[in-house]
């Protein structure tokens, strides 16, 4: 697939993918279930500036040209896409999310992928850290 063959539709049925907001996603049950019903795989942006719309776009486009598109689950998904989401995840939690505070951008991934992630996320922050002896 490239940039000539990306076409808009108003109609979920219609589509091939879906790039939503992150905020509006979680917000909307009727988008989640059409986007469930129908298996198509989701790229979700954090905000709908430009550039994070075209992250969206660009990761949608790569995975069509790569074979990377899967419909429904997550065993479909190269291990490697996964590895590499979740080490993404896992940076940023440790080196800017809880030692900083911040909120990080990560790449745009499709649902279940994000999934994965989020998952990582909860286990992350809501585990006690490790206890390590100290050395005498």
């Amino acid at each position: 697939m490239n940039g000539a063959d990306l076409q808009l539709t108003d109609n979920i049925s219609e589509a091939n993918a879906l790039l939503a907001l992150q905020s509006k996603l979680k917000k909307n049950s009727r988008i989640q279930a059409a986007f469930k019903s129908h298996d198509i795989p989701v790229y979700v942006t954090k905000t709908s500036s430009l550039e994070h719309v075209t992250k969206g776009i660009r990761a949608l486009l790569s995975d069509y040209e790569d074979g990377l598109i899967v419909f429904g689950s997550i065993d479909k998904i190269k291990d490697s896409e996964k590895a590499d989401a979740l080490e993404e995840a896992r940076m940023a939690i440790e080196h800017i999310v809880i030692p900083k505070g911040e909120p990080v951008d990560l790449l745009p991934r499709s649902y279940q992928v994000v999934s994965l992630q989020l998952d990582l996320l909860s286990l992350m922050i809501f585990l006690p850290p490790m206890a390590v002896p100290m050395a005498r």
